[in-house]
């Protein structure tokens, strides 16, 4: 109980202890001592046992954020793959008609549809974007409600 309150022994005190126990005051000492050898080994403990956690968490985390990066990684890969396939198509159709009405920025950018996806002039022909969906190439296609 005496360690509890204070783990330093001052003379006066280990004397006074050594006195009701009835031993030497140098027992009293030398308990004191390695009783506070093991009182700063259970604290490292659990110091150990905190820091430990907090490793593992974090190593868990970088786990989740590499894991992250790579599907990234993945995606650009595809946008990539997507945007040269885009592009050597708009260079096809380009070099393969060259009197066409359709320029590069008519295959570039569709139309303005107007707030319900329907363009303006044509009551019949929507906008389905669908990046999705793997019969729709390239994710644009228009579509004709009639056919």
């Amino acid at each position: 109980m005496n360690f509890g309150s204070e783990h330093k022994l001052e003379s006066e005190r280990k004397d006074r202890l050594a006195a009701e126990l009835g031993l030497d005051p140098r027992q009293v000492a030398v308990w004191f001592q390695n009783r506070r050898a093991r009182w700063k080994n259970k604290k490292l403990e659990q110091e150990y046992s905190n820091l430990k956690k907090i490793h593992d968490s974090v190593v868990h985390d970088k786990c989740c954020l590499e894991s992250e990066v790579l599907k990234l990684k993945e995606q650009l890969s595809n946008a990539e793959m997507k945007i040269q396939r885009l592009t050597e198509r708009v260079e096809c159709v380009s070099s393969n008609s060259p009197s066409s009405s359709m320029s590069m920025e008519a295959v570039m950018d569709p139309p303005f549809l107007g707030e319900f996806g329907v363009v303006e002039e044509y009551d019949d022909v929507f906008y389905v974007p669908d990046d999705n969906n793997p019969y729709i190439n390239n994710g644009m296609e228009w579509m004709n409600l009639y056919m």
